[in-house]
């Protein structure tokens, strides 16, 4: 934690992303190193080139090593510390809580101000969304979290992340949480909330977006909370299908406001501009994942849909049900995810 402080303070000093500088600096010391081998290797002077070629190496083994060691720890954490309702929840439930996130959504997405593109549009600067952020992580006060401040920054050279598919960045040696300057408006509090959970020690994925969405969408600011909502409210309503109600799934599905799948598309327009190179670092990703532990990798950013059967019951005597031929009457029981019970809690927690 000492090493994560000192860091995080040092870098909050600096107003620009020291990450990108770095990753510049790599760039141009890795395309020069190349362009020597090449040049040794025309004139046929084999040692210097393979010299050149182990200094690219050793450079590369350092800096991965330098993150392996600085972010290893974290992953052992076993589960998120997030609050969750761990209560039974039944259809008649659900279906309260649902249109009351619906509710909020569609209110949202009404009343917030818009460009001509239909883009919801910040009302703060990327420092400002930072502070506010933070103090909503220091009032949340979860349990294993950095209780420092880290000052998200943003990734100015927008294109060259988009390319890679990547909207937000941690880099643990300088302890630097970065955002995309690309990133489409209505991602960016949640995106950034994941960065700062990352930050603030938690490293595995999906636990760093358990926190983001608890953090955005248990916020009193509007803005912050609509962004939570276009990350996870299609998760929530997910749960209809876990019931097996699909005709209520596309109910659900089609109450929500225009404005947000105006939105939604062009966010899925602006992404599908870029990932040139999506797919190659996607399998890095995926690969670094799965090393440190996090056995889905790339598919823990996506939270798991599941449930298991059981036999109907009358209310009254708690007698299996049977239909006409006597065979047993099966139901769908619903297993909840981590964003569901985080949506049942905030509920709970608002009445």
């Amino acid at each position: 934690m000492s090493f994560n402080f000192v860091m995080a303070n040092i870098i909050n000093l600096v107003p620009f992303s020291v990450f990108e500088v770095f990753v510049y600096l790599a760039i141009l010391f890795v395309l020069a190193y190349l362009t020597l081998s090449i040049i040794f290797l025309i004139k046929k002077r084999r040692l210097k080139a393979l010299h050149s070629f182990l200094a690219i190496l050793l450079t590369v083994l350092v800096i991965v090593t330098t993150f392996f060691m600085s972010a290893g720890f974290s992953y052992a954490k076993t589960a998120a510390p997030v609050p969750q309702y761990m209560g039974d929840i039944n259809l008649t439930q659900f279906k309260s809580i649902s249109h009351h996130f619906l509710d909020d959504f569609n209110h949202l997405a009404i009343t917030l101000d818009r460009d001509a593109l239909g883009n919801v549009i910040n009302p703060y600067t990327d420092r400002q969304l930072s502070d506010i952020l933070n103090a909503k992580f220091n009032e949340a006060n979860l349990d294993g979290l950095f209780r420092h401040n880290t000052r998200a920054k943003v990734f100015r050279s927008g294109r060259l992340m988009s390319e890679v598919g990547i909207g937000g960045v941690f880099f643990p040696p300088l302890s630097e949480a970065n955002i995309n300057a690309y990133l489409p408006t209505s991602s960016r509090p949640f995106v950034m909330a994941h960065e700062i959970a990352h930050a603030r020690g938690i490293m595995r994925e999906d636990f760093a977006n358990e926190i983001a969405w608890y953090i955005t969408l248990n916020s009193d600011n509007d803005f912050i909370r609509y962004s939570g909502y276009m990350s996870a409210f299609f998760w929530l309503i997910a749960a209809f299908s876990q019931f097996g109600e699909g005709a209520l799934h596309s109910q659900f599905i089609d109450a929500v406001h225009q404005n947000v799948w105006i939105e939604r598309q062009n966010n899925s327009y602006h992404w599908s501009q870029f990932m040139l190179l999506a797919n190659f670092t996607n399998w890095i990703n995926d690969l670094f994942l799965r090393i440190m532990g996090q056995e889905d990798g790339t598919n823990a950013y996506t939270p798991n849909f599941d449930f298991e059967q059981d036999y109907v019951r009358d209310p009254d005597t708690g007698n299996i049900i049977v239909d006409e031929d006597g065979r047993p009457q099966i139901t769908r029981v619903p297993v909840f995810n981590t964003i569901q019970r985080v949506f049942f809690y905030i509920y709970h927690y608002r009445q």
